[in-house]
């Protein structure tokens, strides 16, 4: 996806559009790995849980942010910030599960260290992604709300119920 934009909330779309796809590409990969080992077999799925876990949350969070619109407070803000990070949680329990593996059966990781340097290089990118899109919203999103949030200072909500 290409996007020539400052506007926050289309660079912010962009990013989690984005990361969506690089999960979904994540989920494609997953898919296509074969193994007769059985710790690497229950660690592949996990992963796979995992990923479509976040992805979900991705999508989630499109939802949310389309619903929201220009009317984005600190409340709201905090919402996606809260979906986002689940979704990177997700990601690194994904990558755990490999952790273990390596960890505690050396033989298993040496003979599948191909395949898990390869999911590895994947779920870079994708925890990239995410953690920008979180980024984005946190500075960017977050600043324009306290913004908006502070136009009561000019008279109290109070006053336009007069």
């Amino acid at each position: 996806m290409s996007v020539n934009s400052t506007e926050p909330r289309i660079l912010f779309r962009a990013s989690l559009v984005t990361a969506v796809e690089e999960h979904v590409k994540i989920l494609g990969f997953l898919s296509k790995l074969v193994t007769s080992d059985e710790s690497l077999k229950s660690s592949l799925k996990v992963c796979d849980e995992m990923i479509g876990n976040a992805l979900e949350c991705l999508k989630e969070t499109i939802e949310r942010f389309d619903e929201f619109g220009k009317a984005m407070t600190d409340v709201k803000i905090d919402e996606i910030r809260g979906t986002l990070s689940y979704a990177i949680i997700d990601d690194e329990t994904c990558l755990e599960g490999f952790d273990e593996v390596m960890e505690f059966d050396f033989s298993s990781c040496q003979r599948n260290i191909e395949l898990i340097k390869s999911l590895r290089g994947y779920m870079k990118k994708g925890k990239e992604l995410v953690s920008n899109s979180l980024a984005i919203v946190t500075k960017i999103l977050g600043g324009l709300a306290k913004q908006v949030d502070k136009s009561y200072l000019v008279h109290p909500i109070w006053w336009n119920h007069l």
